[in-house]
């Protein structure tokens, strides 16, 4: 009989590269591991189910707009699944294309919209395709959760990234000034207004001129949260200072240093109110 010790790696990806998730009843906790995602209960610390079905790494997850009981995960293979977390069943798969390709698009993030159930953005690298106009790079789309139809009409902006954004947030006021804010390179972020004219939430920025003017940062930005309700960005910085950014939807923005801290800031979070950040 052998009786040598066999070791066997059970699991390499760690859980803390994207920010966890919460149940709306506050029992599960939902963290990101490489290829799957996790479901542990928040009660017995135990993890409970495995999502597991992307052939690829898993770039974001969020809790379906439309059914708090689902959740929706992206990943670099190019599919969305949509889950059933506390029965760890997946109930289907997506996948986005564009620019009439066939090939899928890898999904690099998605966000969700406040107070809004019937859509989410996400986020894709295109080619360009056989278009010389259309320049290839990393952009916003919107689309319903529904997914079932994909159109280069969903673009946010015909803005184009060349760098993938670092740091994702939305926030703003829903029915006159709801805008997106990335990090896009070591000294700056954009911010995009998804709101045109106070048009409903369907309306998209289809033009360069509703893309605010780039922000300069004056240390290298580690994170960023946009204000829930007011056109304001709190950013952190490696430096670990961290800079409000209001009026970001006016060319003349204007920014104050309101803490500081010994190590790089590495996340930021209003409050629901948007009183404390």
């Amino acid at each position: 009989m052998d009786d040598a010790l066999t070791i066997r790696l059970a699991d390499t990806e760690s859980i803390t590269s994207y920010s966890p998730i919460v149940s709306k009843d506050k029992r599960f906790l939902l963290c990101c591991s490489g290829c799957d995602v996790k479901v542990y209960s928040i009660r017995s610390g135990q993890c409970v189910h495995v999502l597991r079905g992307h052939q690829d790494l898993v770039t974001s997850f969020l809790f379906n707009p439309a059914n708090q009981f689902q959740v929706l995960s992206s990943s670099l293979d190019g599919t969305i699944k949509r889950w059933n977390f506390e029965d760890g069943v997946l109930i289907n798969t997506t996948t986005p294309r564009c620019l009439d390709s066939s090939t899928p698009l890898a999904v690099y993030g998605m966000y969700d919209l406040p107070n809004d159930k019937k859509h989410f953005i996400y986020l894709i690298k295109t080619s360009g395709g056989d278009n010389s106009e259309e320049k290839g790079g990393y952009r916003f789309l919107k689309q319903t959760v529904q997914m079932e139809t994909w159109s280069t009409a969903d673009f946010i902006s015909t803005r184009t990234m060349k760098k993938l954004p670092s740091h994702v947030s939305i926030g703003g006021k829903i029915m006159s000034g709801l805008f997106l804010a990335a990090i896009i390179s070591t000294n700056e972020f954009d911010v995009f207004n998804l709101l045109k004219g106070g048009n409903s939430l369907r309306h998209r920025v289809s033009n360069d001129s509703n893309v605010v003017e780039v922000m300069q940062c004056l240390a290298k930005p580690t994170c960023l949260a946009a204000h829930p309700s007011e056109d304001c960005v709190a950013v952190g910085h490696a430096d670990g200072k961290i800079n409000i950014w209001s009026n970001v939807l006016s060319k003349k923005a204007k920014h104050s240093w309101v803490a500081w801290h010994a190590l790089p800031v590495l996340s930021l979070k209003f409050t629901p109110e948007g009183a404390t950040c």
